[in-house]
């Protein structure tokens, strides 16, 4: 019985490690591709990538636009549905993390 419960315990624990090694970099990418137009070849794809490790650290990369007498400017609107779908990936990383831990706690008991 001891046997039994220790290698549902390793098991359950090695779950869990890959599951946050899988998890460890958590990268979300939103592409912006304008439709062509009549006659005309579509235009080249925006990009804005978020990558996001398990220390907090990240790197971001958005495309801005150099207006002149204004600087660089952001797509506001295309950065925010990529901030949204970075949150959305964030919270559904936790929501299996809080699985995961809970399965291993199940199984501690």
């Amino acid at each position: 019985m001891a046997e039994q419960w220790e290698v549902s315990v390793k098991n359950a624990a090695q779950k869990l490690a890959d599951a946050l090694q899988d998890a460890a970099t958590l990268t979300v990418k939103t592409e912006y591709v304008e439709a062509a137009t009549a006659g005309g070849a579509a235009s080249t794809p925006l990009s804005l990538t978020t990558e996001i490790h398990l220390d907090a650290d990240s790197l971001n990369s958005v495309p801005v636009t150099r207006v002149e007498g204004v600087g660089l400017q952001v797509n506001q609107d295309l950065y925010q549905i990529h901030a949204s779908n970075v949150q959305a990936a964030m919270d559904y990383r936790l929501r299996v993390l809080n699985a995961l831990l809970d399965a291993v706690q199940t199984q501690l008991r």
